[in-house]
């Protein structure tokens, strides 16, 4: 990364500095040309001014002004004195297709000529120390940003390593972090989110913690519950039909206690057959699978409102999508957990769901009137069981609550990922039918 921010700078700098020197070059064209013209006017002007004396053209000659060379006819050009250090290539850049400045021939009153000849060289060495000292400039620049873009990169490095080094450094099994305090802006920014993620993490893993013990214990509380129904009820209707058998071996030559006795086997196993039903009942809605979703949905909204004394109003789209078992399962049991979620904390006298359809989206929602949710308050089982399974059909859950007026729960589904699940199921269904074939 160094390496690229080097050649980066370097390269910008570059790019600059050739700028510079096409845009002096190509102005100082035109510059020499405009010196030049005008030192030759001004001496063209000096001459016609002097009176006609050889000797005095001969000293204004000496010390003529720069860019012209003063020659009479007949003489011999003046030796140069001065030493010119721009490079030959240079010079022919700054006179390519510049204007051409013609000599000027001035006649004197002695009848004598004089040649004005241009001589540009100085002012195109001005034109080259200023590019010089132009790129002179830019370099040092260059070097003075590289150094201080090396050691920010250092200080930088430096506040990463130590951030690095203090996160390697926490072992601690939960993700509580304590970061040292830094200059940079960006490392304190960074290092601040850490710090905020580490505590979001480390309340979601105590909530996550706290669930798996509620879940363990309601676990823990069916089996108890379904180990008392089989032991209390159906057991008690099994044991009373072994007494009855038993009985009907001993009375088997009298024929109206035998009748008894198989009558009595006859309702005790209706009451068995009651009992097993309504145990899978309450692992898995029968009615959902014999009469649809609607029919299931009114089924649990009128046991619900009997069981709670609730009003709840129920509303069923007539066209619903042809949904798979697994898919209406999970909305069954999304009604039924945000109805037992109502009746357990929102202190509702009136409750409302309603199931639309369209095309795409399959929308669930149910209202209440009741305390709704207080700022700040952490979901509960009930709350994170519905996220999980509308996470598990693709949709999603939306909480709007005010304190005192109730709260409203939206479900939405994608009906697509509902048929999907219908296909798997009857791919399932397909496979299940080969194998048994």
């Amino acid at each position: 990364m160094r390496f690229r921010l080097v050649l980066i700078v370097v390269a910008v700098y570059l790019a600059v500095t050739l700028l510079s020197v096409v845009t002096i070059s190509y102005q100082a064209r035109t510059d020499v040309v405009r010196e030049v013209e005008s030192a030759l006017s001004q001496t063209a002007l000096m001459l016609e001014q002097l009176p006609p004396a050889q000797a005095r053209i001969e000293k204004l000659r000496e010390l003529a002004p720069r860019h012209v060379e003063i020659r009479p006819e007949g003489a011999m050009p003046l030796p140069q004195d001065v030493t010119h250090n721009t490079p030959l290539w240079f010079s022919h850049l700054i006179r390519l297709n510049a204007k051409p400045v013609p000599e000027r021939i001035i006649q004197t009153a002695e009848g004598g000529l004089i040649r004005l000849i241009p001589d540009p060289r100085d002012e195109i060495d001005e034109v080259w120390d200023s590019i010089v000292q132009l790129a002179a400039i830019f370099a040092i620049a260059c070097v003075l940003t590289l150094l201080l873009l090396n050691l920010a990169l250092k200080h930088a490095k430096s506040q990463l390593r130590s951030l690095i080094r203090s996160l390697e450094s926490e072992e601690s099994p939960d993700f509580s972090l304590k970061l040292a305090r830094y200059d940079e802006p960006e490392v304190k920014r960074l290092a601040s989110h850490l710090t905020r993620i580490g505590s979001e993490l480390e309340a979601e893993q105590a909530d996550n913690q706290r669930l798996t013990d509620a879940l363990m214990q309601l676990q823990e509380e069916e089996r108890s519950a379904l180990a008392r129904e089989l032991h209390d009820n159906l057991g008690q209707y099994i044991t009373g039909v072994q007494a009855t058998a038993a009985l009907i071996e001993v009375c088997c030559s009298d024929p109206q206690k035998t009748l008894e006795a198989a009558q009595r086997i006859q309702r005790d196993c209706s009451e068995i057959h009651a009992g097993f039903r309504q145990l899978i009942n309450s692992l898995h809605p029968v009615v959902l699978t014999e009469l649809g979703l609607s029919e299931a949905l009114r089924s649990l909204v009128q046991r619900w409102q009997e069981s709670t004394s609730i009003i709840c109003k129920l509303a069923v789209d007539d066209e619903l999508p042809s949904l798979s078992i697994d898919s209406a399962t999970h909305i069954y049991r999304l009604t039924q957990e945000a109805l037992t979620n109502c009746a357990r904390h929102s202190g509702a006298n009136r409750v409302s769901v309603r199931l639309n359809a369209s095309r795409k989206r399959l929308s669930l929602a149910i209202v209440d009137n009741g305390s709704g949710l207080a700022p700040g308050t952490r979901f509960g089982i009930g709350l994170r069981s519905i996220h999980q399974r509308a996470r598990a059909l693709g949709g999603t859950v939306s909480l709007e609550s005010t304190l005192d007026k109730g709260l409203s729960l939206v479900i939405d589904l994608p009906c697509d990922g509902l048929l999907q699940n219908q296909l798997k199921s009857q791919l399932q269904s397909q496979r299940q039918e080969n194998l048994s074939a």
